[in-house]
């Protein structure tokens, strides 16, 4: 990030704090990002998450269906909870590339994902779109921002005045901090 800013200095920089996952995700939003992106894990995370049992029904020999019980042993948010939610914050990543205000871009914007934290670069002319394209897909799963620990600047304008900023960095302030350094 710091290279890139250092690259790009004249672009913005917006990073960005999803509230912990823990409770924040929805078991269903987490399983369909699953589903999507990492199939073969579905049916070992739906057994975890179960708060009862589910029957697991395979076929066995002689034509007959043999039957295994599992037991949830975990609850969404404990040992895998990171690893999930790092595919919803994928998913919300995907969202967002496919909306036509983050297409019109393409190509000029960076980005950085974190677990919770999403980080992005692009030209200032770009805030509204980008950020738009980013909120609505980050509202889509539900993902609240923890609005304290987000943080917008512009390298390039690290000695302007907060009153002597772009329109567009202003309005961007207005929704995220900014900062100067």
């Amino acid at each position: 990030v710091r290279t890139a800013a250092t690259s790009f200095p004249w672009k913005a920089v917006i990073t960005t704090d999803i509230h912990n996952a823990f409770g924040q995700v929805r078991w269903s939003d987490g399983l369909n990002a699953v589903v999507d992106h990492a199939p073969h894990l579905a049916l070992a995370l739906a057994a975890l998450w179960t708060s009862g049992s589910i029957d697991v029904h395979t076929a066995g020999a002689a034509a007959t269906i043999d039957t295994l019980t599992t037991f949830g042993s975990v609850i969404q948010g404990n040992q895998e909870g990171t690893q999930v939610f790092c595919m919803v914050m994928a998913e919300a990543a995907r969202r967002a590339a496919r909306d036509e205000r983050f297409v019109r871009w393409q190509g000029q914007v960076l980005q950085w994902m974190y677990v919770d934290d999403w980080i992005l670069q692009f030209p200032v002319e770009a805030v509204a779109d980008i950020f738009g394209a980013v909120e609505d897909a980050r509202l889509s799963l539900r993902m609240p921002l923890q609005r304290p620990r987000c943080s917008a600047h512009v390298p390039s304008f690290r000695a302007t005045a907060e009153a002597d900023l772009p329109a567009s960095i202003r309005a961007l302030a207005e929704i995220i901090p900014y900062a100067q350094a």
